[in-house]
């Protein structure tokens, strides 16, 4: 009875260990995955919300991945390192935006593709990026503009009803 309850212990603790390499594993492989592509670098202002892991989409296809962000105390800005799929050839002219997948969901890069014929190479950075959009900001203007046509309107109705 002790030999059989020892040796379901011993599995158990086995299949333990094994669950454990593989999560090892998986999140060495998602590690690796970052590193599966080459790098380029876009300068933002500001990027409320974007995760390292967060896609890089090229014309709505998942083209590579968000890797480090780190500010450049010289000029303020935040380099993100993107990794970008082998076979995946951006033109030198594209630029770099930061964009929401939805009202409350998470942000990735969206890479815009110019015309030119020259690419971008490992190691290169994006001329021309966007910051991030910060909602709350773009709904603070959608309802003071909402108000201030609303007091226009009350203004010119009340200078109608004094003109009768």
């Amino acid at each position: 009875m002790k030999l059989e309850r020892r040796a379901l212990e011993t599995l158990t603790g086995a299949g333990v260990l094994a669950l454990f390499l593989v999560l090892l594993l998986a999140a060495h492989a998602s590690k690796s995955a970052f590193e599966a592509g080459y790098t380029l670098r876009a300068h933002f202002g500001r990027i409320d919300g974007l995760a390292e892991g967060a896609e890089v989409r090229l014309a709505g296809i998942r083209v590579g991945s968000v890797g480090r962000a780190r500010l450049d105390v010289e000029s303020n800005e935040v380099i993100v390192d993107l990794s970008i799929d082998f076979g995946v050839r951006v033109p030198r002219d594209s630029a770099a935006k930061i964009v929401s997948s939805s009202l409350l969901g998470g942000k990735y890069v969206l890479l815009s593709a110019g015309g030119d014929s020259d690419m971008l190479l490992p190691g290169d950075s994006f001329e021309y990026s966007q910051d991030s959009v910060i909602l709350e900001q773009v709904l603070a203007r959608i309802v003071e503009q909402a108000e201030r046509r609303r007091a226009l309107e009350q203004e010119e109705a009340r200078a109608a009803s004094v003109q009768d």
